[in-house]
């Protein structure tokens, strides 16, 4: 054979190097695929739980009641909290200041109600300061200070009705200096008196606190 016919030149590439531009290409068909699905999937909008959506008619009344609850009503149905200080005619004027700032009824009862608050909160503070003023009062106070509440105690008891150991209890009115002031003095005479009972010799004896409030000689419990 010349020098001038040669062997077609052969292909010597290994097979084995041919692999990896067949898989580049199926790489980026499957990858065109999927991108495509993805983007799909990404305009798709997402389905709700069927569990979060409320039926028509549940809805409906839903909203009807809130709409109760954020209505002025023509006219306001309040109520005082139970043993308030505060009495019916401030029920008038809270619907009345409702009304011009447009509440609810549910609103106008938490105003009225925080008014409660507050003047219970004025009324302890106030009892306290009382106590105090007793606690340093030059005539009632310091150590005589319990000995003229306990007669205090006493007068009260045997004089007042329920009605007013309520309201000065309410009030704070019992820790006022002035109050005890009155009420031991009025006990502390009443001790001093000498009574004559029918039957006794004139010129008796004083009779001791305990005996001019109870009738005998034996101390409550």
């Amino acid at each position: 054979m010349s020098e001038e016919q040669k062997t077609p030149a052969q292909d010597t590439t290994p097979a084995g190097d041919k692999a990896p531009a067949e898989k580049s290409a199926a790489e980026t068909l499957y990858k065109d695929q999927t991108q495509e699905g993805a983007e799909s999937a990404e305009k798709k909008p997402d389905a709700k739980p069927e569990g979060e959506k409320k039926p028509e008619g549940e809805k409906a009344e839903a909203e009807k009641a809130e709409a109760e609850k954020s209505k002025v009503p023509e006219k306001y149905e309040l109520t005082l909290p139970k043993d308030s200080l505060l009495d019916e005619s401030v029920i008038e004027k809270i619907a009345a200041i409702s009304k011009e700032r447009g509440l609810s009824n549910e609103e106008a009862q938490s105003l009225l109600e925080k008014e409660h608050e507050a003047v219970n909160a004025f009324v302890d503070k106030r009892a306290q300061q009382w106590a105090a003023e007793a606690q340093t009062d030059k005539e009632i106070g310091g150590e005589s200070l319990k000995e003229n509440v306990e007669i205090s105690k006493r007068v009260l008891a045997r004089f007042g009705s329920e009605y007013l150991k309520a309201e000065l209890n309410k009030t704070g009115y019992g820790n006022h200096p002035e109050m005890i002031r009155l009420l031991s003095k009025i006990g502390r005479a009443m001790a001093e008196d000498k009574l004559v009972q029918p039957g006794a010799q004139a010129g008796s004896g004083k009779k001791s606190m305990e005996e001019l409030f109870y009738g005998n000689t034996t101390k409550p419990n």
